[in-house]
């Protein structure tokens, strides 16, 4: 956003871009330390005013725009404000009674340079209130805030990332440069208890406190922000800390300290049931291995040949299922690559169902997509039994084949097709009158288990098995399960109430 305005509207440079777009990210911060809405305004190329290249609003505090203000173009008022940050180079502050709903508001700007040269204007839009006595939580966090602009104004914020920092659910730590411990918030009280401090921390030395704080250390010394997980009593915590200058001296440090236990123990579960879940896998795949062995023993002591023909079937249909089950056991997570699988499964495929006398060829196409590994099982079944009846039947009386398989997932349905160019489907056939195993198989996976449908067209040019299935989306999915689960809560508590 701030690199296409200003490339519309200014003579900025795309190092000078750059630094607007470092800045504009560590403003976040400071916005929701002062609970204020900012503005970062450029000059316009040919110096007739001022546009807004980006705006930043709290996290903790209301807006005082009802309105995007990104875009917006204003007069270069060589009484204003902003105009005389510009134009001066330093910080300038006033009061304006400019903004919506009439709200009188502090406006601080402050320049931006590079290289002793304003590049740009941040405006602090702040409304005044005259509240009673603020409590210390907002004079310390404003105090925090105004020791960061200032740094931005210094050149010190121009290349360092801060935007992982936030004050909203997280704890703040401020220590001054002795490393004594001068601001903490409640949320970061709340996080020290659990690593086993019950004192009142303020007043304390850092590295007093028997815990992990090579981080903040670090900061102290002047060293770029780093982040690090420590694990203590029971806890996990991850600390953040940046170095608080003042001209080219370090006054202090500033750190954020998260609770991140909850998170790491549902990872944990997570993991261990992943390893479960591949473990399953590989066992059901040898399971499945040693009846496919079985059955081949069944079939070569068998002598009728259609019971050779039904063994030889079963077996392949049980490596197809083993084969995935192997995948499976190799990937990752609940959702696993469509294509990929089904590649795997149709090399399989082609030593299987080779036929001396003919050449048949696969194509896949299709844009690839994940499912869930619940279904993929059920979905390559479909495919392999479509593909080996296309095989077997299309081709009658002819010494060459072709079989397309294709697939696509978008926001709404997903689809798979199975086509050959062979000699097309008997007069009178339709899905439900196919007496094979096969179609059976394939109708009762989709319908039940898949919960799709099917579409069969068929002519002299060939036959096509189309399967029309909810979307595999992961986003649309979810957003699906919310809404059921909203119309359910809808209806419980609709319910409850006429009780």
């Amino acid at each position: 956003m701030i690199q296409e305005i200003c490339q519309k509207h200014t003579d900025l440079s795309s190092k000078e871009i750059d630094i607007l777009n470092t800045v504009s990210k560590n403003l976040q911060l400071v916005a929701d330390l002062y609970y204020s809405d900012i503005l970062l305004y450029c000059r316009i190329r040919g110096g007739s005013g001022l546009v807004v290249v980006d705006e930043i609003r709290p996290r903790t505090a209301e807006s005082v725009y009802s309105c995007s203000q990104v875009g917006r173009t204003v007069e270069m008022d060589p009484e204003g404000a902003i105009p005389q940050a510009f134009l001066q180079g330093k910080r300038i502050r006033s009061r304006s009674e400019s903004l919506p709903d009439g709200y009188v508001a502090d406006i601080e700007a402050t320049p931006i340079k590079r290289e002793h040269e304003v590049i740009a204007v941040y405006a602090r839009m702040g409304k005044v209130v005259h509240p009673q006595r603020p409590g210390r939580k907002p004079l310390t966090y404003s105090d925090i805030a105004e020791k960061l602009s200032q740094m931005i104004y210094q050149g010190k914020l121009h290349e360092i990332d801060i935007s992982s920092f936030r004050t909203h659910g997280d704890g703040l730590i401020e220590v001054d440069q002795t490393g004594r411990i001068t601001f903490v918030s409640p949320n970061a009280v709340s996080t020290y208890r659990k690593l086993g401090l019950q004192d009142n921390l303020l007043g304390m030395k850092i590295d007093e406190l028997g815990l992990d704080e090579s981080v903040i250390m670090e900061a102290l010394r002047g060293m770029l922000p780093r982040e690090k997980e420590v694990s203590e009593r029971g806890a996990v915590v991850q600390k953040k800390a940046i170095p608080l200058f003042q001209d080219d001296k370090v006054i202090g440090a500033l750190a954020i300290v998260r609770d991140i236990t909850d998170l790491r123990q549902k990872d944990r579960v997570i993991k261990i049931k992943e390893i479960t879940l591949q473990e399953i896998h590989h066992r059901i795949k040898n399971n499945l291995q040693a009846v496919s062995s079985l059955l081949r023993m069944q079939a070569r002591r068998a002598r009728n040949e259609e019971a050779k023909e039904v063994l030889s079937k079963a077996i392949n249909r049980i490596s197809i299922i083993a084969t995935v089950h192997d995948l499976l056991a190799k990937g990752k997570g609940e959702y696993v690559d469509f294509s990929h699988i089904l590649k795997q499964v149709l090399e399989m495929m082609k030593a299987s169902l080779g036929d001396e006398n003919k050449e048949v060829s696969f194509e896949l196409r299709g844009r690839g997509f994940s499912i869930p590994a619940d279904d993929m099982i059920s979905l390559t079944l479909v495919i392999t039994e479509l593909v080996q009846n296309a095989t077997e039947h299309a081709f009658i009386g002819r010494q060459e084949g072709k079989v397309l398989i294709d697939f696509h997932d978008d926001s709404q349905m997903a689809w798979v097709e199975v086509r050959d160019d062979g000699v097309g489907l008997p007069p009178g056939f339709g899905l439900h009158s196919g007496e094979s195993l096969g179609f059976q198989i394939v109708r009762t996976l989709v319908e039940e288990e898949l919960g799709g449908y099917i579409r069969i067209r068929s002519d002299r040019r060939g036959t096509s098995v189309k399967i029309y299935l909810p979307t595999f989306n992961e986003s649309h999915r979810e957003k699906k399960d919310k809404e059921e689960k909203k119309e359910i809560n809808e209806k419980a508590q609709s319910s409850s109430s006429g009780r």
